[in-house]
């Protein structure tokens, strides 16, 4: 693991090169789609958008709903 890169971004500063690349699977799909027109790769990014935000609520509540359900007991 090195810790500092340079100072453009906190990823580069922590992780090497190859600790946070997307799998090879990604990595394909990621060219593919940047070979589509401007406006697909914007409704793309949206869903990946949406697909995580969904992720880390989903991960929020579960850390919140055993808490919930002490309280009422």
């Amino acid at each position: 693991m090195r810790y500092f890169i340079s100072m453009g971004c906190a990823d580069m500063w922590v992780f090497d090169e190859q600790e946070r690349a997307p799998s090879e699977q990604l990595r394909y799909q990621f060219e593919t789609i940047s070979l589509m027109p401007q406006h697909e790769q914007d409704v793309i990014r949206e869903l990946f958008n949406a697909m995580i935000i969904k992720n880390q609520v989903a991960g929020a509540m579960a850390g919140v709903a055993p808490v919930a359900a002490k309280e009422e007991s």
